[in-house]
């Protein structure tokens, strides 16, 4: 965290030398849920001078300037942040009565955390997809499903299909997958079915993170 020295433009009314400005905000972590998506400020009135509101500004490369405008206390939690992002923030005080801002403090830059790898999605198993496929003992339809290996262990697979069609009732197919199975990269099924949709439902488990979920349908 570094002060960029240089005050981003006034947003609201004329700055005005007769109020001094206020110091460059801090960034603090006491309360704060975390800096991957959340900034959490701290002011504090210049010496000679209270306000009885604040605007804080923030913004980064990608977007423009953004303020929040709070008279509740002095600090601020800035949510839905983009993790890995360097923002620029800086705040600015008024006088209600007479609604003349001052000038801005001097400009503060953060950089958010890296994402939490746990809540990383690109970490899961990717490109799951179910084709259809000939069962080689029966010569009948079967279904064989795909899918890219992930970052983090696979540690159980649990896949469903459900097929439907015309001429016969639903039927439902269920595969659990356990240690050399979960971490293998496809999964047969033997539906037997000559006609119908199947719809695969498959959910996979991780070491130390949520499980994932993925959808492919086939056409028999």
């Amino acid at each position: 965290m570094t002060n960029s020295g240089t005050p981003s433009p006034t947003g609201t009314g004329t700055a005005t030398i007769t109020y001094p400005q206020p110091p460059a905000p801090t960034i603090g972590g006491n309360g704060c849920p975390g800096h991957i998506e959340h900034i959490c400020p701290f002011w504090t009135d210049p010496a000679t001078h209270t306000f009885n509101l604040y605007r804080v500004y923030f913004q980064n490369t990608f977007t423009s300037q953004i303020s929040v405008t709070t008279s509740i206390d002095d600090s601020i939690d800035l949510a839905g942040l983009s993790p890995n992002t360097q923002y620029n923030i800086w705040v600015a005080g008024v006088d209600t009565g007479v609604g003349v801002w001052s000038a801005n403090s001097t400009v503060v830059t953060f950089t958010t955390d890296p994402a939490d790898p746990k809540k990383d999605p690109t970490r899961d198993i990717q490109n799951f997809a179910c084709a259809k496929d000939i069962n080689p003992l029966t010569g009948r339809n079967a279904v064989t499903c795909t899918w890219t290996a992930a970052q983090d262990p696979v540690v159980r697979a649990n896949i469903k299909a459900r097929c439907v069609s015309s001429v016969r009732e639903p039927t439902l197919v269920r595969k659990r997958l356990y240690g050399a199975d979960a971490t293998a990269l496809s999964a047969f099924f033997a539906v037997n079915r000559d006609i119908g949709t199947c719809t695969f439902k498959a959910r996979f488990y991780y070491a130390r993170r949520p499980a994932s979920r993925h959808v492919s349908v086939v056409v028999l």
